[in-house]
């Protein structure tokens, strides 16, 4: 079994963990209550997953939320951010990518409070934040899986808490993982993957961000072209590569189902394969959550996909081609 497949499967354990000990992170509650904005950056998966949280802080809190490409920070601060008080969370699995840690010292002269959030405590992110978030999850492979739903977990948590409202049937779902990997990697055996040259990942609200993280997913782990979009603007161009080689995944919520039924006919109707994740859906999410606090739970699915074509096509997922763990770059930025 290779590392990558280890971590999704063992990501149940990592939230089990995390809430067992949330203790360690409660105190962070009071960074989304006070009169500040909230801004979450970062590069790669981790700018995918300040989208995702942007979203949903600002569905939870109605306050100011953005999210930030970490790059943007680091060349484009004011036209990105703007003047008020800021409250940073800054994402980096391992605290060294050079863009983020750039970007965390423009931050900081420009007077926000910056909050790292990593996997690693030694890290320059941990030591150069005013305070750091910690997750335990150490993965080997070069790439972000389990260390994902992780952080999702833990700052839907931290968000639904400050919103004042009740975690209980949030903490529950953990236990409903198991049948999503179960379910994800019985339908992946249904299909013969090597037929597609194309994956498509759509989705709306916190849904896109996930969309955007699974086809990069996608491209690292089973070097094969992917792509992503919101649900309906797919038909503002790119559904003109739709065709029987291509394989499309939509992320549904309940009010998005009749315009996604529409859809799906229209995609089908080229020869496109359709798959939809969501509860009563062909890859199911067994929890009926508030909208945007399952997106833990949505991200599996499309891991296992992206590990299973990585299988199909006989391709390492722990070590992409051209991809390194840490993202550094050197010389003067």
């Amino acid at each position: 079994m290779t590392h990558t497949e280890r971590e999704i499967r063992s990501t149940k354990e990592l939230l089990k963990t995390i809430r067992d000990n949330f203790g360690e992170y409660e105190r962070f509650i009071e960074y989304f209550k006070e009169d500040r904005g909230i801004i979450f950056f970062g590069c790669g998966s981790s700018y995918h997953l300040s989208t995702v949280l942007e979203h949903f802080a600002r569905r939870k809190l109605g306050k100011s939320v953005k999210a930030v490409l970490g790059s943007e920070a680091l060349l484009s601060l004011e036209s990105n951010v703007g003047e008020g008080e800021w409250t940073v969370f800054a994402f980096s699995r391992s605290g060294e990518t050079t863009e983020t840690l750039k970007g965390v010292e423009k931050f900081k002269k420009m007077g926000a409070r910056v909050i790292g959030v990593t996997c690693e405590e030694d890290s320059t992110l941990a030591k150069i934040a005013d305070d750091a978030i910690v997750i335990p999850s150490h993965e080997e492979s070069v790439v972000m899986t389990q260390s994902f739903s992780g952080l999702l977990y833990l700052f839907t948590r931290l968000i639904v808490l400050a919103s004042e409202s009740d975690v209980s049937s949030f903490d529950n779902c953990i236990e409903s993982l198991d049948l999503v990997l179960e379910t994800a990697f019985a339908k992946m055996i249904e299909h013969d993957l090597l037929k597609y040259s194309l994956v498509v990942f759509l989705g709306t609200g916190e849904n896109w961000g996930l969309s955007n993280e699974s086809a990069l997913k996608m491209k690292e782990m089973a070097l094969t072209y992917a792509e992503s979009n919101s649900i309906l603007d797919y038909r503002h161009g790119p559904k003109a590569l739709a065709d029987n080689k291509t394989l499309v995944v939509i992320q549904v919520e309940q009010e998005e189902e009749e315009l996604v039924d529409d859809l799906r006919r229209e995609l089908e109707g080229y020869g496109a394969t359709v798959l939809e994740i969501g509860p009563a859906k062909e890859l199911e999410i067994p929890c009926y959550l508030e909208r945007g606090e399952d997106t833990f739970l949505r991200i599996v699915p499309t891991q296992v996909l992206a590990l299973e074509m990585a299988k199909a096509k006989g391709v390492n997922p722990d070590t992409p081609r051209n991809l390194t763990k840490v993202v550094k770059i050197e010389g003067n930025i």
